[in-house]
């Protein structure tokens, strides 16, 4: 029975050093440290198991303490990904995010095509120059954009090529 717990606590401990070792690799390519909380789990692992004399004893130290190791990557891995999500729903610098229905969208879109229109209008200069036009042509675009196709129309297209072609008319 010896040879079994033995054996048991071999396969443990191997099972916990790749464990380990793969969890530090990954830190080490991103070149950040291994969180707190797994770091402190692994010295406590080693402190607890490293004081238990018999080998079945180990093998019930090291299914405690794995079950808390597992716990921690876990929980470091959710903060991570909790962080990326974060980092990624947030608007770049300089930028700002604002969540529109559907219909909200059409609206604000529509009314920012007919807003070029007036200021493309030879009795209202809304525009300085082609360029300015063209920056509010593409910022129309980029609202468009996001109205699902099913919702645009025949030519989702066309009005923005309806604001371009204003501004060829204007400055050829």
């Amino acid at each position: 029975m010896l040879d079994y717990w033995r054996g048991k606590l071999d396969g443990i401990k191997s099972a916990t050093t790749e464990i380990i070792r793969g969890v530090s690799h990954h830190y080490e390519n991103e070149r950040k440290k291994l969180p707190e909380n797994v770091s402190d789990t692994i010295d406590k692992m080693r402190a607890q198991t490293e004081n238990v004399k018999t080998a079945k004893e180990k093998c019930g130290a090291y299914d405690i303490w794995l079950w808390n190791l597992g716990s921690a990557i876990g929980e470091a891995c959710w903060q991570d990904g909790h962080d990326a999500g974060q980092r990624w729903t947030e608007p770049q610098k300089g930028k700002i995010r604002i969540d529109l229905s559907v219909e909200e969208l059409m609206q604000v879109s529509w009314l920012a095509h007919c807003g070029f229109q007036h200021c493309m209008n030879d009795q209202f200069d809304g525009f300085e120059n082609k360029q300015n036009a063209e920056k509010a042509q593409v910022a129309i675009g980029r609202l468009e954009f996001h109205i699902p196709r099913e919702m645009r129309g025949d030519d989702p297209h066309a009005q923005s090529f309806n604001r371009q072609t204003m501004i060829w008319g204007r400055w050829p």
